[in-house]
């Protein structure tokens, strides 16, 4: 099951995951840093190693731990909303920022503007009163997806939009659905999406430039998907 991403930033830059504008990038030099700290990287030059898959970097996970980063912060929950309303976060993989309340377990039934967890977790939290502005289903790669069944579901549930969060091992967005619903936007100077054609279908490789713990560039995500430029 893919997704479409549609780009907040122009075309040009997108296209460019090393090199130009991309290369002049905070984020990118500190990427780039941090990789270079990494036992993989030190055998395999970036200017030189072709995309990571997926299954290689789960099996060499600490090939690619970068020694010089510390624990990873805790990453602002993004909302459609101003002012940010009451939000719950349940069992998410990683930390949240304040005014965020995050709960580790599954909660008794309490009411909430905004309910935030992944989407296996929101499942199994549809008896909870329905969110008063809406849900954020946090997917991610090796995480459950947000498919169409699964979000009638839940709209047949809560009667309340679902807004799909697609974040990174240790939390960063790295794409999201804005009001339209038209696809997921991505900021390119955080993160760098690509196509490669894997088996006749789109696969999407992503390069994550704000998780410095572990580093990979273009790391195949085993989803199908395309990369759209076209405004949303």
């Amino acid at each position: 099951m893919g997704f479409a991403l549609t780009s907040v930033l122009p075309a040009w830059l997108l296209r460019r995951t090393v090199g130009g504008a991309a290369e002049q990038s905070s984020h990118w030099q500190s990427f780039r840093k941090a990789a270079l700290g990494t036992p993989y990287y030190q055998r395999h030059p970036i200017a030189r190693a072709s995309v990571v898959e997926l299954a290689a970097f789960y099996r060499d996970h600490a090939l690619f731990l970068n020694p010089g980063a510390g624990t990873p912060a805790p990453v602002p929950l993004a909302t459609p909303w101003e002012p940010l309303p009451r939000m719950i976060a349940v069992k998410p993989w990683f930390r949240i920022m304040p005014p965020v309340e995050t709960l580790l377990d599954l909660p008794p039934a309490r009411a909430c503007d905004v309910l935030a967890a992944p989407v296996d977790v929101l499942l199994s939290l549809a008896r909870l009163p329905s969110p008063g502005y809406g849900v954020i289903a946090f997917t991610g790669i090796s995480q459950t997806p947000l498919t169409s069944a699964v979000r009638d579901r839940l709209w047949a549930a809560w009667r309340t939009p679902v807004f799909e969060q697609f974040r990174g091992f240790q939390g960063e967005l790295l794409a999201a659905e804005c009001e339209a619903f038209a696809g997921l936007h991505f900021d390119a100077d955080l993160a760098v999406w690509e196509e490669r054609s894997q088996n006749g279908a789109p696969e999407l490789v992503l390069t994550s430039l704000t998780n410095l713990r572990h580093p990979a560039w273009r790391l195949t995500t085993g989803r199908a998907g395309r990369v759209n430029h076209a405004a949303c």
